[in-house]
């Protein structure tokens, strides 16, 4: 799915100041709440680092997960419970992965019409029964020669 999730709202993650760039951009410290890698974000360049706000999880690659919003650690966030939402949406990510790939994977119209094709060229040719995948290619070309009279 190439859309973000559509929830009813981003899990929190705990961030801490780990210092400043040098071109004075603060770096950011975020425990990711679906992984457990601790990921580098930029928290402005400002008097104060910029520790509220919605982030993109480094940590997406086949599965695309929401994105989330950062605190600063010592804040009263329950972080269990953060963990724990975020853990049902990577849940959810990782079943809708799983029935995109199987609708992907699913033969279409074309594909069935094919197949369809070659088993009655391989009921018209008398392999009927035979077994290895061979079996429907040879059946297609003696069909093909029969055809063209060779």
């Amino acid at each position: 799915m190439s859309e973000q999730h559509s929830v009813q709202r981003p899990p929190v993650a705990p961030a801490r100041v780990t210092g400043r760039s040098a071109d004075g951009t603060w770096m950011l410290a975020v425990l990711c709440p679906y992984c457990p890698a601790e990921h580098r974000h930029g928290g402005g360049d400002g008097k104060r680092a910029d520790m509220t706000g919605t982030r993109a999880p480094h940590c997406q690659g086949a599965v695309r997960l929401p994105h989330y919003e950062i605190a600063p650690e010592e804040s009263r966030t329950n972080w269990d419970r953060e963990q724990s939402y975020a853990a049902s949406l990577l849940r959810a990510a990782e079943e809708e992965a799983r029935e995109a790939a199987r609708r992907e994977s699913a033969p279409g119209p074309a594909t069935n019409q094919r197949n369809h094709e070659l088993r009655a060229l391989t009921d018209a040719t008398g392999q009927r029964g035979r077994t290895g995948r061979n079996s429907a290619y040879l059946a297609a070309w003696q069909a093909k020669n029969k055809r063209s009279g060779r």
